[in-house]
């Protein structure tokens, strides 16, 4: 399927396409999590007709099209022991009777909004993040909430590095706000050991974008060095760089790094990676779009873009620079495919495709291709 999306707008023929790859664990493999609080429970037929309550206090994930329900969830089999024992931790602080109750998406009244349970694989720091609102001292439970939140805190003492509170009184269901306290660290280690490039070490915030499968992650990446192919001279251009972990594991082959991203707190992380690696590396906190300036000619691309793929603006300056390699990572086939129709109208022609299973249990996958320049449309 993801070929044929692919294939739907550039054609194939002679395309090298890869077998599909990915690391051994199916389950358990998970570095992040997050889930959602709320008063109702989502419910299957079976247990409706036998009259079990939808209402309590709850916590995990939302079914399709039920943004006001939750399917109660005490552990996830995506994550491993030490996160689901975390969330065990949390969810009996937090859903105790006594404890301040969840936010009620409807109402915009409660607590709890939701919780994120981040781990370093390698490293085995866990961090735990806290969404609520803010205590309203008009509400029989507000005078107590922070007393709440910092009993999570010492429910999760030793088995986090870290619990960081934040704050957000706004209607929309997404879990952001402003940081209100930290116990412990704000930050937790990870690291990238893929095969063939270099390893790294990387700080992340817990807002910091960062593949959510640590050894899928070092299968993707060691397919992005092969698609760059052999150790190259020159400047690297690292486009939607997030934290800068492609660009700093891909460093050895190249004199320096140059990445763009407009998340100012993943820049501020990828400057500190870059240095505590010893990589050669400056980074600019701006849209793809706006900092076309910064994309000359003469540098190999590495473009890692959201699942819409390339800004037209972005893609049609990609297609007429004169870069030296081009190489695109994607999460939406059908998004790669369109853009590298667009590339192609350039002078860029498709060489090579892999494909990594990246989640496991779910229908999406990361591709990585290769283009090359047509000599004739150049």
């Amino acid at each position: 399927m993801a070929l044929a999306d692919v294939a739907a707008h550039v054609p194939l023929d002679g395309v090298q396409v890869h077998p599909i790859r990915g690391a051994d664990d199916a389950y358990g493999y998970r570095n992040r999590i997050e889930m959602s609080f709320g008063p109702r429970r989502w419910l299957q037929e079976g247990d409706q007709q036998a009259g079990v309550s939808q209402h309590g206090r709850f916590v995990g994930m939302h079914p399709p099209g039920r943004f006001d329900r939750v399917v109660d969830s005490p552990r996830c089999e995506l994550v491993s022991e030490p996160m689901n024992e975390l969330l065990g931790l949390v969810r009996g602080v937090a859903l105790h009777p006594d404890a301040p109750p969840p936010n009620d998406v409807r109402t915009h009244e409660g607590f709890w909004r939701h919780v994120r349970l981040r781990e370093g694989h390698h490293t085995g720091e866990r961090l735990v993040v806290l969404f609520t609102r803010s205590p309203d001292p008009e509400t029989p439970w507000g005078a107590g909430a922070e007393a709440w939140v910092e009993k999570v805190a010492e429910a999760v003492a030793g088995r986090a590095v870290g619990v960081v509170w934040c704050v957000e009184d706004g209607v929309a269901d997404v879990a952001r706000g402003e940081v209100r306290r930290v116990w412990g660290e704000a930050t937790l280690a990870e690291e990238l050991r893929p095969e063939g490039l270099r390893s790294a070490r990387f700080q992340l915030s817990h807002t910091s974008f960062f593949q959510t499968n640590t050894l899928g992650a070092e299968v993707l990446y060691s397919a992005i060095g092969e698609a760059l192919e052999a150790p190259k001279k020159g400047r690297l251009l690292d486009l939607y760089c997030g934290t800068g972990s492609i660009g700093i594991t891909m460093a050895d082959r190249f004199d320096e790094v140059f990445g763009i991203e407009e998340v100012e707190s993943a820049v501020h992380d990828a400057e500190v990676n870059a240095k505590a690696n010893g990589v050669v590396a400056r980074y600019r906190c701006a849209k793809v779009e706006a900092a076309l300036d910064d994309l000359g000619p003469g540098a190999h691309v590495v473009v890692d873009p959201p699942r819409a793929g390339l800004h037209p603006k972005v893609a049609k300056h990609l297609a007429q620079t004169k870069a030296k390699s081009l190489v695109y990572v994607a999460c939406k086939p059908g998004s790669l495919g369109r853009d590298a129709a667009m590339l192609a109208e350039g002078g860029w022609r498709l060489e090579a495709l892999w494909t990594v299973d990246l989640f496991p249990h779910t229908g999406h996958i990361e591709m990585v291709a290769r283009f090359g320049r047509d000599e004739e449309k150049a």
